[in-house]
């Protein structure tokens, strides 16, 4: 059985500081919430070199359920707006192009 998929891509003139937007504010969040992930794991590997046993036992559980939590609002922000980038620096190239195959035809 086939499922077919369709890519639209509109004529319409893009509103470049609305996309700009857009995925500049989920990559920094994205990048926010990676930096945080990052100093916790540096914190349960480096910070506590004189707690006892259990206390470090405690503190991985609770790094691990933070990182869980971190790394779920970091794959909805980054993974959609670097397609998202990707996508409009495609659609870009082959425009410029497709532009100058245009020119250079006159």
């Amino acid at each position: 059985k086939r499922k077919f998929t369709f890519l639209v891509i509109s004529n319409t003139k893009i509103n470049y500081p609305a996309l700009i937007f857009g995925i500049g504010s989920a990559l920094l969040s994205g990048f926010v919430i990676l930096f945080m992930i990052l100093q916790l794991i540096w914190e349960i590997k480096h910070g506590m070199a004189h707690a006892s046993s259990s206390t470090k036992r405690y503190q991985k559980r609770a790094v691990f359920s933070l990182i869980m939590q971190g790394t779920v609002p970091n794959v909805i922000f980054v993974f959609p707006s670097v397609s998202m980038l990707s996508l409009f620096l495609y659609t870009m190239a082959a425009g410029a192009e497709e532009a100058a195959r245009n020119q250079s035809g006159t």
